[in-house]
Parts: structure tokens; C-alpha cells; sequence
């Protein structure tokens, strides 16, 4: 065991680095900035740098509206974003919750009928999962409302 130890010791003494002076450490840089360096692959050059720097920005060519006032942009804006029924609703995610816990005091006394065993959160989650499914959902009856128009 003691062997070991010392055979461990020993490596490891000799594997330490030795200590440089200033003067070999500026020696050691000459030596390297003589040596020419690879490339590498990796390394964009400068020139293609600066071609990708030169490229025209064609952001602006895809822009739908070209306006220089305020009152122009707005009008341009209008146009764009008009829709062909303004009764159509943007955000139905936004009626979820009151439409959910509408659901839920409907069904809840019938799925408790159903099911008199059950916990009130167990009723909870089963009223979750038909939620998902139910045509009430105001995210089901969009997605409806599309899946119709692409037909």
C-alpha cells in the first residue's frame, strides 16, 4: 500500500509544469509568431465579411405598406388588416374561463348522477376532459369554424 503511495507521489511530482521566467515565456511567443498558423475552416474571411455586409436589406421589398406620414400609414394599415367579417372574434381564449364554468355547473350535477362514487375533483377533471371536447369550447368552435372554410 505504501509502495502505491509513493509510486503515485512520485508521478505526480514529475508531471508538474516548470516554472517559466519572463525572458522564456516571450522566447516561447517569438517562436510561435514565426510558425505559420493553420486556417481554419471555420474563420470567415474579411472579404466575405464584408460582401455579406454590402447585401441590400430586402426586409423593405416584402413590406405591404409604404407610407411616409402617420395618416398615410394608418389608412394602409386599415387595408391590410381588414377582415370580411368584422364580427369575427380574435380572441376566444379570452371567454374560456366563464364559458368553462358555465359548462362545468351544467354537467356537474350530471356526471355526479352518473357517477356517485367519485371525489368532487375526480368529477372536476372527467367535466376538464369533456370540456376539451365539447362544442361550447369557444377554441373547438373556431377551430370548427376553420376546418369548415377549408372544406
Amino acid at each position: 500500500k505504501k509502495a502505491l503511495e509513493r509510486e503515485e507521489e512520485a508521478g505526480l511530482k514529475s508531471k508538474g509544469e516548470k516554472k517559466l521566467t519572463k525572458f522564456q515565456m516571450q522566447q516561447e511567443l517569438e517562436k510561435n509568431k514565426s510558425k505559420p498558423k493553420p486556417k481554419a475552416s471555420n474563420v470567415v474571411s474579411v472579404e466575405k465579411q464584408n460582401h455579406d455586409l454590402m447585401k441590400e436589406n430586402t426586409n423593405k421589398k416584402d413590406a405591404d405598406v409604404d407610407a411616409t406620414g402617420l395618416n398615410e400609414a394608418v389608412s394602409q394599415l386599415e387595408r391590410v388588416n381588414f377582415k370580411e367579417d368584422p364580427n369575427e372574434e380574435q380572441h376566444p381564449e379570452r371567454r374560456m374561463k366563464a364559458a368553462h364554468k358555465a359548462y362545468e355547473e351544467k354537467m356537474m350535477p350530471i356526471l355526479k348522477a352518473d357517477n356517485p362514487g367519485l371525489k368532487r375533483s375526480q368529477l372536476k377533471e372527467m367535466c376538464w376532459k369533456e370540456w376539451q371536447k365539447s362544442p361550447e369550447n369557444p377554441i373547438v368552435q373556431e377551430a370548427m369554424k376553420r376546418h369548415a372554410a377549408m372544406k
